[in-house]
């Protein structure tokens, strides 16, 4: 059901029942001017007539299809996952997302067959949408939103998170459970075996540290995990042993953490760095395993290096549904900017066998600055 295909003009002339062909060739136009309509932002597409095929302006158009339903993933992994082996962990809010979570739920239960498979969401879900989850093969853990204390009202989102991830953690560590992979209900993985892949990672690539504070690596995906902010790693995908997990998830608000590590009050700013999300998080987590944050891209590098790894979101086949997700790839294949924006293996591997690939010879560190009591981009790629 899963496939790649080039969009090209193919013929027609074959021996087949005209009706059919007619019929045939009405579901691929409408096919194809609905995902016209859908890319047509993206400016290389000549959209007269609606038609992709043969219109496209000096670029080559492929898709890459992915079954909507677990019924039509008829691919399963061959790993035998052990009792207690491996959480899966989707949070979020699930009411937003019901559908696709529900079906995604569905399709982990068989691509991760034996893993514990955890839902942690807002207490606000009905007992319907919680029993459809439980017979689809999930854990539904319910929490209270947590109360809004007015700080950075923007970001209260990143409480949130925190909060629903370390409950589903807390459960999962308590049942004895030895890793932890934590997604979003918007995200959705494919590919079976993705637990074997993962836990390779870790036995290949032990983390480099001087203390016994870090277990292993955590593992992230190159999809929002980028190269020229100073600590973006993408809080979006994350594997790993569930003791290290628990530390990066802490409990801990974001306004007790920016007042705990003497970072001040928000917003705050740090060598052009905004101290929010992803580069709150990883300071954070490096101020846990002993590693003191020095904000500049040097640092962020040598911290990708040390303490943990950078996957393709291609190798897991990983769908999101939420950041212009039709154009997956615009933020590591780009052939129209100096370089990408994130960082895939193939970078990450370059860093950690210590190969010079001169990342600081590209002026192009992503800056920010505040205005109106906010952050505001002032470079990106």
């Amino acid at each position: 059901m899963r496939k790649s295909v080039i969009v090209k003009k193919t013929s027609r002339m074959e021996n087949k029942n005209p009706m059919k062909l007619k019929m045939q060739g009405f579901r691929d136009f409408f096919f194809i001017r609905k995902l016209g309509l859908a890319l047509s932002s993206y400016g290389n597409i000549n959209w007269n007539a609606g038609w992709i095929v043969g219109k496209t302006k000096n670029i080559y158009l492929s898709l890459h299809m992915r079954p909507k339903y677990s019924k039509d993933v008829k691919s399963k992994s061959s790993y035998n996952i052990k009792k207690n082996e491996f959480a899966v962990i989707i949070q979020g809010p699930a009411i937003d997302h019901f559908d696709f979570l529900n079906e995604t739920v569905k399709l982990y239960s068989k691509i991760f067959e034996g893993a514990e498979i955890i839902v942690s969401t807002w207490a606000n879900l009905g007992s319907a949408m919680v029993n459809k989850l439980q017979d689809s093969g999930a854990t539904v853990l319910l929490s209270e939103l947590p109360e809004d204390d007015g700080y950075a009202p923007r970001y209260k989102s990143m409480d949130y998170q925190t909060l629903s991830t370390t409950t589903a953690l807390e459960y999962a560590n308590k049942k004895g459970i030895k890793y932890a992979l934590k997604t979003r209900v918007d995200w959705r993985i494919y590919k079976p075996n993705s637990f074997a892949y993962l836990k390779s990672i870790l036995k290949t690539f032990p983390a480099r540290t001087d203390n016994n504070l870090q277990k292993g690596r955590l593992v992230v995906t190159s999809l929002f995990t980028y190269k020229y902010r100073i600590y973006g790693l993408t809080d979006t995908m994350m594997f790993g042993y569930i003791e290290d997990m628990i530390k990066f998830w802490s409990t801990e608000t974001y306004k007790d953490g920016m007042r705990r590590l003497g970072l001040g009050d928000y917003p705050v700013m740090i060598n052009g760095a905004c101290v929010v999300v992803d580069t709150f998080f990883v300071a954070r987590y490096l101020s846990c395993i002993g590693v003191k944050a020095e904000w500049t891209l040097d640092h962020w590098w040598k911290s990708l290096r040390d303490h943990f790894c950078v996957i393709d979101a291609d190798s897991l086949d990983i769908m999101e549904t939420k950041y212009d997700a039709r154009y997956e790839k615009r933020l590591y294949r780009s052939y129209t900017t100096e370089a990408s924006r994130c960082i895939e293996f193939s970078d990450w591997l370059a860093l950690y066998s210590g190969i010079d690939i001169n990342w600081d010879s590209l002026n192009v560190k992503e800056t920010w600055k505040i205005e109106n009591n906010d952050f505001v981009k002032v470079r990106t790629l």
